[in-house]
């Protein structure tokens, strides 16, 4: 199959069948007839979800008569082909031909008349449809309609600097794993690749790419000289505080990321990390094996786990959230969370908070971190949390990123081009 035909398939099981667009895309990508096909068919499934307000728009413009469920491949293929025209350098008779193409390839032949007359009344009109739909800020904004409400109500006149964010292509930061090689001989390796890095501010160890690579191409990703992590995800372990020989807990933790990083930072702590997922834990161990770290890893809910006697001195809680702050890296979330969702996630979190502080020595430290850019799942949470507890003092994040706000600090999707995280460090007195 090409990448058309895969993308097809990708896109129903990610809007239809609500998979999320990474597995989709491992699953299926498999088809394709050639992988160098994989970059085309990746721009196509990631494009379609991102522009998908505009594109669902489009097709309701275009098509007076409602699609029927049953041929939902049929709006899925007026979308890649609205896409392609829109968005992509596709010549446009390239983009209406290969959509008719697969529709009889399908055994939809009956619809290849409708799917060339509906793009081709679209090129012919694009700039005036374009214009009618997007007197509708969500459509302009390609969020739900009541995701770009939330947003704008959390954030006022920051809002439409989030919202677009939301719909560029993130850049590839790694982050240098300084047990392996130093920073500059790393950049140095990639130079003699013609890859070009730039380093970040405030993080020594951080670089990142100014074109998208294959990662397994690059220099020493088999000898673990790097990590693939966002800027924004790398503070979490320098905020956390740790010490020599400290007993560390990593709640949540897979796929390692901050994990590796706390090692990287002091390899004398004791380290456990903790995840409910197997999948996701079998993802940390060859993390830890392509890193060349120790940990003590639990497949565990941590709602049950055991006190220990013993205590954590430190414990990086990464809450699991809605992950309304990583939308340009996962567009799919915009179509995969619901509201009640966030309700539910607001409740786990109180939750595993209060467990998680249950197992904290006095004198210890407990990170609180999502990706998330909701109050309810940040700032708010946490403010309950102190309402509730006469032994938990607040610490002041000092750092040169992020929005300070009335607990903890924000940092907002594309600011200092990271993705949208929390933090908030509390210490148990």
């Amino acid at each position: 199959m090409n990448s058309r035909e895969v993308a097809v398939n990708i896109l129903l099981d990610v809007l239809i069948s609500k998979h999320s667009l990474s597995s989709s895309i491992k699953f299926f990508s498999v088809k394709l007839s050639s992988q160098e096909e994989y970059p085309f068919l990746q721009e196509l499934c990631y494009g379609v979800i991102r522009r998908y307000e505009h594109l669902e728009a489009f097709v309701s413009y275009l098509v007076k008569k409602k699609i029927k469920n049953k041929d939902a491949d049929i709006k899925i293929l007026l979308m890649l082909g609205l896409y392609q025209i829109k968005y992509l350098r596709v010549p446009e008779h390239a983009a209406v031909s290969e959509t008719v193409k697969i529709a009889k390839k399908r055994g939809q032949p009956k619809f290849s008349g409708f799917i060339n007359g509906v793009l081709r009344n679209f090129i012919r009109n694009m700039d005036k449809i374009t214009q009618q739909v997007e007197k509708k800020s969500y459509v302009k904004m390609d969020h739900p309609q009541w995701l770009e409400q939330l947003i704008r109500q959390c954030w006022g006149e920051k809002a439409d600097e989030v919202l677009q964010a939301n719909n560029r292509i993130p850049p590839i930061t790694l982050r240098v794993n300084g047990h392996k090689i130093f920073a500059d001989d790393f950049v140095q390796k990639l130079t003699d690749q013609g890859v070009q890095a730039e380093p970040i501010s405030g993080l020594k160890s951080a670089f990142r790419l100014n074109k998208p690579r294959a990662i397994d191409a690059l220099p020493g990703y088999d000898k673990g000289w790097f990590f693939v992590q966002d800027a924004g995800a790398q503070l979490a372990a320098t905020l956390l505080d740790i010490r020599d020989s400290q007993r560390v807990l990593d709640a949540c933790a897979a796929p390692g990321g901050k994990a590796i990083h706390l090692l990287e930072i002091n390899s004398s702590i004791n380290l456990t990390a903790v995840d409910i997922e197997p999948d996701r834990i079998a993802i940390l161990r060859q993390n830890m094996a392509r890193m060349d770290c120790q940990m003590n890893v639990l497949c565990q809910d941590i709602l049950t786990l055991s006190s220990d006697q013993l205590g954590y001195d430190r414990i990086l809680m990464d809450a699991p959230c809605s992950a309304m702050g990583v939308i340009r890296r996962h567009p799919d979330v915009k179509y995969l969370r619901m509201p009640e969702d966030i309700v539910n996630l607001v409740k786990l979190q109180q939750q595993i908070l209060e467990k998680l502080w249950s197992l904290l020595l006095v004198g210890g430290k407990l990170l609180y971190v999502t990706c998330s850019i909701l109050q309810d799942e940040n700032e708010n949470q946490i403010d309950q949390f102190l309402k509730n507890h006469a032994d938990v003092e607040e610490i002041k994040i000092t750092t040169e990123w992020g929005v300070e706000r009335n607990h903890g600090i924000q940092l907002l999707p594309g600011e200092q081009n990271t993705d949208g995280f929390y933090y908030a460090l509390l210490q148990k007195t």
